[in-house]
């Protein structure tokens, strides 16, 4: 076989075996608590000072979910393990997440969520929030 060919092959693998690491390893869309259905958002996770710690921007508004705590390991994790290691102090993280909530959604209040599943991780070398 071609080399070309078997590294195109390697490297389509590898990517996709990452994105279904990603999305297998969150796991909280069949929490009992959710009070609607999960949804899809383009945003930036980072850390906060308050609670709740963990927070996702979603770009182009102004609005913010809070990552909840309701979901702990080992029945449920709040975020898949690819965004807690790649979250800091410092360092932000851009990614299509798939959000279950936890509370509806309401003018000029957080939404509580939890990450079932996030794709296209990338890490922000930029800290300013």
């Amino acid at each position: 076989m071609n080399r070309r060919v078997i590294v195109v092959l390697m490297y389509t693998f590898a990517a996709l075996w990452s994105e279904t690491a990603v999305a297998a390893e969150g796991g909280c869309h069949a929490h009992p608590d959710l009070v609607g259905p999960c949804f899809r958002v383009r945003g930036r996770a980072a850390f906060y000072n308050g609670n709740p710690t963990v927070r996702i921007w979603k770009v182009g508004t102004r609005r913010l979910l809070g990552v909840s705590v309701r979901c702990q390991p080992p029945a449920c994790e709040p975020l898949p393990p690819a965004v807690r290691a790649a979250l800091d102090w410092e360092h932000p993280v851009f990614a299509d997440f798939l959000v279950c909530p936890f509370t509806r959604e309401r003018t000029g209040i957080m939404q509580m969520v939890c990450v079932d599943t996030a794709t296209r991780l990338r890490r922000s070398v930029d800290s300013s929030h």
